[in-house]
């Protein structure tokens, strides 16, 4: 809880305008990406003018837990667009595309564990490779599947050094192919940015969902904290590189203590401004394997590893 903790202080401090340029990316669990999650709104778009973007995200998972197996890859392309109102509003929906699949980072991921972390996971090697399969019994059974997600729109304004947000989640997502819930989602967010030298910022956000009742999933959390924050660097008028810390509850109460516990990751990005509006950014997530597990407060539960990809641009006054 310690950086659950410090996400929620850095949030009652004392802040500046919300400047939010961490990644806008979530812990793409298969099961979390279910439900609604906030992700940081980054900067938004000035009065008048509307914003696009398209991110595609490469998550892969191995999990052994009692009962529950989650041994799968998951592709999501976010379709994103944005308007920026009077009165510091600004408005967003996003449309993502699903696919659980084997994938290709399974050989990729086996050596990143010995040849950079030092270490590997027995059941992980054992494991064939190329396995889509979410089973257990508070989650049914799932094997491959492709399809739209559950879209959602969401507003936001800043209120001085505050930005406030709300957002609704819509069943779009087919929830027997574990593209969606099947439920409506609410959430409420706020964000806040300190610049700690002309170079260097701190960023935080919090958020509360409200998790409609799931239809095939089982024993679904009513509501589910979230917590982030990050270190920007700006070393010149274009380049952002960012590290970034995130919590939140697990979508399901399943009973099983690996699957309950709280989902921490670590993510590292960097984003480059275009010029005209346009930026590109990539990054990836760790999981507890950052820490070989001995550091849970750092990063649990989530994807193995997970790298990602994310053009924006305007699209006119």
């Amino acid at each position: 809880m310690k950086g659950f903790a410090l996400a929620g202080l850095l949030l009652l401090a004392p802040a500046q305008a919300a400047s939010q340029e961490l990644v806008p990316t979530r812990n793409h669990r298969g099961v979390s990406l279910a439900f609604y999650r906030w992700t940081p709104l980054g900067v938004g778009p000035s009065p008048g003018e509307s914003r696009w973007s398209v991110g595609w995200t490469e998550a892969n998972e191995f999990r052994e837990a009692g009962d529950h197996l989650e041994d799968c890859e998951t592709t999501r392309l976010a379709l994103e667009f944005r308007r920026g109102l009077e009165g510091g509003w600004q408005f967003a929906a996003e449309i993502p595309l699903l696919a659980r699949h084997g994938g290709f980072l399974d050989g990729v991921i086996d050596w990143w564990h010995a040849a950079v972390l030092g270490w590997s996971d027995p059941a992980r090697d054992a494991a064939p490779l190329g396995r889509a399969v979410v089973r257990g019994p508070a989650l049914g059974s799932f094997a491959s599947a492709e399809g739209v997600g559950d879209a959602s729109v969401r507003a936001a304004r800043e209120l001085g050094r505050w930005r406030l947000g709300a957002a609704l989640k819509l069943p779009t997502g087919d929830a027997a192919g574990l593209l969606g819930s099947g439920g409506f989602d609410l959430c409420v967010a706020a964000e806040a940015g300190w610049e700690l030298s002309r170079t260097w910022s701190l960023e935080a956000y919090a958020a509360w969902v409200a998790q409609g009742s799931p239809t095939r999933l089982r024993r679904a959390r009513d509501g589910a904290l979230q917590a982030g924050f990050g270190l920007v660097w700006k070393p010149n008028s274009r380049d952002r590189w960012i590290a970034q810390w995130q919590h939140e509850d697990s979508a399901l109460r399943t009973g099983v203590a690996p699957l309950d516990a709280p989902h921490r990751l670590v993510t590292f990005g960097y984003r480059r401004l275009l010029g005209g509006g346009r930026s590109v950014e990539a990054f990836f997530t760790e999981d507890r394997d950052l820490f070989n597990g001995a550091w849970p407060e750092g990063a649990n539960t989530g994807p193995d590893f997970a790298i990602g990809l994310r053009y924006a641009a305007p699209l006119g006054r």
